[in-house]
């Protein structure tokens, strides 16, 4: 400890001889973050976070922002709500209250579910830009779980789900901790309980196991009404710089899948779809030329997020190839449309 005291004195003195410099204050945090001052540590690298992005590395930005969003899982999760379409709840603000049976899954028991010939229709405004996303539904069917970035600041936001049946949200929450990019979107006609997902079928992940994303990537190229389904392999538990709450996958993610769940094949969702490394920028910034590298938010950190506790019952459960994942979770993946 006394080496770090000493280090921390040497950077603090560093600050006052010069203009400090994000790289700087970003080792400070870290020091701090080591000492046991996190709340100092949480501010010092926000900062840093900050300052990187506004000199253009916005790279180093989005590291920091990862790590920040791990944080706080130790912590009750708060939750701030926005209204869309102007419908009125009351909000409990301390916690997310979800509707699940008491007891444990032992085997995910589903039927198959047949798709409607014809898709219902989502009703846009042309005079407006369109943004597309993924998500899948959970809570009997009562919210839509997906990233933050795919329905932040929009108006009007609806849902289609695999089986072609559309719903309005009227209701956006998101975790205290703005670094977590995550939301529930809160329907105002729930979808039938049978094509919803329970807090039980949301797991660990494991590095080594077989993963099978599901979403509607490039919808305006490949389409907006059957969802998409590609596997892989958990590569690393970690993201990149070995951020904890996130892990790297060698299914490739596109432009569309952000939101969308990360399937074991127990059936679990082990993850949500996050997004890619930007290979153009590493080659322009760094000189490095790297495949994709594709990242996901951690089931773990879903379950914090929903106040509910980790699954490690997975390999209990049967086992499903890529065509049983497809036509038995198709019903709880939705299509995302906000404006």
């Amino acid at each position: 400890m006394g080496i770090h005291l000493k280090q921390k004195k040497i950077i603090t003195d560093a600050l006052f001889d010069k203009k400090p410099n994000a790289s700087i204050i970003d080792l400070l945090g870290k020091i701090n973050w080591i000492e046991g001052n996190i709340d100092e540590a949480i501010k010092l690298r926000t900062k840093s976070s900050r300052m990187f992005k506004e000199a253009g590395n916005s790279f180093k930005s989005e590291q920091i922002l990862s790590w920040l969003a791990t944080k706080d899982t130790d912590k009750k999760l708060n939750i701030e709500e926005k209204k869309v379409d102007s419908v009125k709840k009351k909000v409990n603000k301390n916690k997310v209250l979800i509707d699940v049976a008491k007891t444990k899954i032992k085997k995910v028991q589903r039927k198959v579910l047949k798709p409607d010939s014809e898709p219902e229709k989502i009703i846009i405004d042309s005079n407006k830009e369109v943004f597309t996303g993924s998500g899948f539904i959970i809570n009997q069917g009562k919210w839509i779980v997906t990233n933050k970035h795919v329905i932040k600041k929009s108006k009007n936001i609806v849902v289609r789900n695999g089986l072609g049946k559309t719903r309005k949200v009227n209701k956006i929450r998101y975790p205290k901790n703005k670094n977590l990019d995550l939301a529930i979107l809160v329907l105002s006609n729930p979808f039938p309980k049978n094509e919803s997902l329970t807090t039980k079928e949301i797991a660990k992940p494991t590095v080594g196991e077989k993963i099978f994303i599901m979403g509607y990537p490039i919808s305006s190229i490949l389409g907006r009404y059957n969802p998409s389904i590609t596997q892989g392999i958990i590569s690393k538990n970690s993201g990149f710089g070995e951020l904890p709450g996130e892990f790297q996958m060698t299914a490739t993610l596109n432009v569309g899948n952000s939101g969308g769940p990360v399937f074991n094949q127990n059936g679990l969702v082990v993850g949500v779809s996050l997004a890619k490394l930007d290979k153009k920028f590493l080659l322009k910034q760094k000189g490095i030329l790297v495949q994709d590298v594709n990242l996901a938010i951690s089931g773990d950190v879903l379950l914090n997020f929903l106040n509910e506790p980790i699954n490690n019952e997975s390999n209990s459960v049967q086992k499903y190839d890529a065509s049983e994942i497809y036509k038995y979770m198709r019903p709880s993946v939705v299509f995302i449309v906000s404006q």
